[in-house]
């Protein structure tokens, strides 16, 4: 299900994807994340250690290329 994209949304991914290299071979980070992020929304992003948390973090703010 795609985020639903407006001209006022803040943040908006669509389908998003990470995928690391490792000596095991690749490894995907995340998968096919929508999300869309409004003014005055608030998001909490939450979850267990190595669920791709930072990556996320990462690739909204730029440091990482989904």
């Amino acid at each position: 299900m795609n985020a639903p994209h407006t001209p006022d949304t803040l943040i908006a991914l669509e389908g998003a994807e990470l995928t690391l290299p490792s000596d095991a071979g690749p490894v995907e980070i995340l998968r096919g994340i929508d999300l869309a992020v409004r003014p005055g929304e608030i998001l909490g992003i939450v979850g267990p250690s190595g669920s791709g948390k930072t990556s996320l973090l990462m690739i909204m703010a730029g440091l990482e290329r989904a």
